[in-house]
C-alpha cells in the first residue's frame, strides 16, 4: 500500500480540458441504491474520452454487526457487495478512467475488526493498487500541452472521504472551507460522507514578498452527492433528504495563467 503523502500524477496532453466526476457514497447493497444514476455515470465516462472519476469511499454499504444500519436491511451480503463493486469498476479501470480512490467509514469498519479493507482489495484485483490511498489522495494533473515544456496547466487536488456532516449544504461548506485552510496551493478539494451536494470557491490573498505584490487564490471545494435514497436510519433521525445530482468538474488548459475550473450538476 502506498503512503498518503505519495502524489498521484497524471498527464493529459491530448485534451484541452478534462471532466472529473466524483464517485462517493454509492453504498452498493443498500435497498435504496439508485441503479439508474450509476448507469448514467458509467455510460458517460466510457463514451466521453476526456471524462474521468475519483472514488471517495463508502462504495459498499457493508452493514456489519455494530453498524448504525441493520445488516438485515441490505439486499446483498458484504462479500456480494465487494464482488459487485469489482464488476462495476472493471470496465472503468480497463479504460483508465479512475484517477484515484480512498475508503470511507463503511469500508474502514473492516479495518477495525479484521485489518482488511474491501475497497483496497478491489483496487488490487483491478491492478490499480498504485491509485489507492488509505486516508487522502493528492492529485497532480497536467491538462493540455501548452507552454514551452508542452505539459499544459497543472492542477493540484485533494480527495478524501471526509467526516463532515450537516443538515444543510451551508453547514457542510463551512466545515469544508475550514478544512481547505489546512492546505497551501491546492486548486480543488472533493469530500463526501455528508450526502449533501454543495460547492463553493473560498479565496485567499497571496502575498509575494519578492515582487511586493498580492494576488487572489481561489480553491474549488465540493461536497459530493451520494448514490442512495433515504435509508431507515435517516428517516428515523428526521434527516432532511438531499439531491442525488451528478456533479461535473471541468479543468481547462490555460497555459498556467489564470486557471479555469468549472462546476456543473
Amino acid at each position: 500500500m502506498f503512503p498518503d503523502s505519495k502524489f498521484i500524477i497524471k498527464q493529459f496532453p491530448d485534451f484541452e480540458n478534462i471532466v472529473i466526476i466524483p464517485l462517493f457514497d454509492e453504498h452498493i447493497g443498500s435497498a435504496t441504491r439508485l441503479e439508474d444514476r450509476w448507469k448514467t455515470i458509467k455510460e458517460y465516462l466510457l463514451k466521453t474520452p476526456n471524462a474521468f472519476c475519483v472514488i471517495g469511499g463508502d462504495m459498499i454499504n457493508n452493514s456489519i454487526i455494530g453498524s448504525v444500519a441493520s445488516p438485515f436491511d441490505d439486499v446483498l451480503t458484504p462479500a456480494q457487495q465487494k464482488e459487485q463493486l469489482y464488476n462495476e469498476l472493471k470496465d472503468l479501470a480497463k479504460a483508465n478512467k479512475i484517477l484515484c480512490g480512498v475508503p470511507g467509514n463503511h469500508e474502514l469498519r473492516n479495518n477495525k475488526y479484521t485489518d482488511c479493507n474491501p475497497l483496497y482489495d478491489v483496487f488490487c484485483r483491478l491492478n490499480i493498487e498504485d491509485l489507492y490511498r488509505e486516508s487522502r489522495c493528492y492529485l497532480k494533473l497536467y491538462v493540455g500541452s501548452s507552454g514551452s515544456r508542452k505539459r499544459g496547466t497543472v492542477y493540484l487536488g485533494v480527495i478524501t472521504h471526509g467526516t463532515f456532516t450537516g443538515k444543510t449544504g451551508g453547514l457542510v461548506l463551512n466545515k469544508l472551507s475550514q478544512f481547505a485552510d489546512c492546505f497551501e496551493g491546492v486548486d480543488f478539494i472533493i469530500v463526501g460522507h455528508a450526502h449533501n451536494p454543495a460547492h463553493d470557491r473560498p479565496c485567499k490573498t497571496v502575498i509575494n514578498p519578492y515582487a511586493n505584490t498580492t494576488s487572489v487564490k481561489e480553491t474549488l471545494i465540493v461536497s459530493a452527492s451520494s448514490g442512495i435514497g433515504q435509508e431507515k436510519y435517516a428517516l428515523k433521525g428526521n434527516i432532511r433528504p438531499t439531491k442525488n445530482n451528478i456533479q461535473y468538474i471541468t479543468l481547462y488548459d490555460t497555459n498556467n495563467k489564470s486557471k479555469k475550473m468549472e462546476y456543473t450538476d
